[in-house]
């Protein structure tokens, strides 16, 4: 599931486990289903609302989905690809450097409520 289009058809293979409100379980695809709704809603795609909606007004200037990766290795020590993230880059592709999270050099900004 790389796309948009994989997203959605991947949500019509989906059932539920249990009906909502009896009981909470995370999930990826719903995740990913929010903030496709939510860059939908916004006319946009979800690296621009993330960075417009979130990062800019938090003063966040190196936090998006695009920051560099660090190399990933196995146990064993070889190393592995990154993920790709594509179309659920809202259930976990948001990075930040490490120096955003130096507290000498803290965000600015705050959300709108």
């Amino acid at each position: 599931m790389a796309s948009r289009v994989g997203l959605l058809a991947e949500l019509a293979d989906t059932r539920l486990h249990f009906l909502p409100d009896v009981r909470f379980r995370y999930s990826d695809l719903g995740a990913g289903l929010l903030g496709l709704a939510l860059a939908t809603r916004a006319g946009t795609d979800y690296a621009t609302f993330v960075a417009e909606n979130v990062c800019k007004p938090l003063g966040m200037t190196r936090t998006s989905l695009s920051e560099p990766v660090v190399q990933g290795h196995t146990r064993r020590g070889r190393p592995i690809p990154p993920w790709n993230m594509a179309a659920l880059a809202w259930a976990g592709g948001l990075r930040s450097t490490a120096a955003a999270d130096d507290p000498s050099d803290p965000p600015t900004g705050s959300l709108a409520p």
